[in-house]
Parts: structure tokens; sequence; C-alpha cells
């Protein structure tokens, strides 16, 4: 096998492994946030802090509920 076909063989194996992992995130994505609210994991205090999260990078980092910044979530930024 020559250097263009090794190259093109290494291309297609990473390729499909890397959307073997795609496919594999999004279907846990998918089975997490099935029925998510039917749980009772929704509440009004987390979903108030995911916004206040999205306004600025400051909340976002110090996971902060409150829009000026001060007040704090109880759980790490990665949990919403």
């Amino acid at each position: 096998m020559n250097n263009a076909g090794a190259a093109s063989a290494a291309f297609s194996s990473r390729f499909w492994a890397r959307l073997g992992l795609a496919g594999i995130l999004a279907l846990a994505m998918v089975l997490r946030g099935w029925r998510l609210g039917a749980s009772g994991f929704i509440t009004p205090y987390y979903m108030a802090g995911a916004r206040s999260m999205t306004v600025s990078w400051h909340n976002f980092f110090f996971n902060a509920f409150h829009p000026a910044g001060f007040v704090s979530l109880d759980k790490p930024p990665v949990a919403f």
C-alpha cells in the first residue's frame, strides 16, 4: 500500500471514529434530557440560575444565580 492509500485509510478510520463519538454524545444528550421536567429535576430556582448564566461570562464562571452575579448556586456550572 502506498502513502496515499495509508493516509486515506487513516482519515477514513478517524472519520468513522469521530462520527461514532458524535452519535454517542447526541444519544446521551437526548437520554439525559428525556422527560426531565416529569422527574422533578427542573425547579424554578435552577432554571433562573441557568438563565442568569447565559447573560454574561462572569455569571457563568461563578455560577451566579442573581443577574448582578453575587448570589451563586449550590452546583457546579457544568451541571447546568
